[in-house]
């Protein structure tokens, strides 16, 4: 029904209480990484709860996680998105965020593909791009 309940360990994201409004409803996916989750909301916004080194704290890139997110992916400690516009957001800790930044194109999809990583795929003039 679109909403999500949590219990547990507090600090690893037992405990959603500051977000129980959010979290009531229009919630279409969510992702966790060791200790923090994202929930990819019906309207394009993302929310993060947890530990705050894992992905738990998302203040850093509230504005891109307002609206027009795509997809969401998790790694053991980090979260990307994928945006509308094809822009790629990272936070946590990721180890893709500069190779993202390096790369002039569009990105078409981040992929989860283990624990640790992500494979993120791109568009550029020449064709397709992948970065690991």
């Amino acid at each position: 029904d679109g909403r999500v309940v949590t219990w547990g360990w507090a600090e690893d994201g037992g405990d959603s209480s500051s977000l129980e409004e959010e979290l009531a409803s229009g919630v279409q996916r969510v992702v966790a990484t060791e200790c923090a989750f994202a929930a990819l909301k019906e309207d394009g916004r993302v929310v993060t709860w947890g530990k705050p080194d894992n992905g738990g704290d998302s203040i850093a890139v509230e504005d891109e996680l307002a609206g027009g997110v795509k997809n969401v992916v998790a790694t053991r400690h980090g979260f990307a998105v994928l945006k509308e516009d094809g822009k790629m957001v990272t936070w946590g800790w990721t180890y893709i965020s500069e190779a993202v930044e390096e790369l002039a194109c569009k990105i078409v999809d981040a992929i989860k593909v283990s624990k640790y990583r992500f494979d993120v795929i791109g568009r550029t003039d020449s064709g397709v791009v992948k970065i690991i």
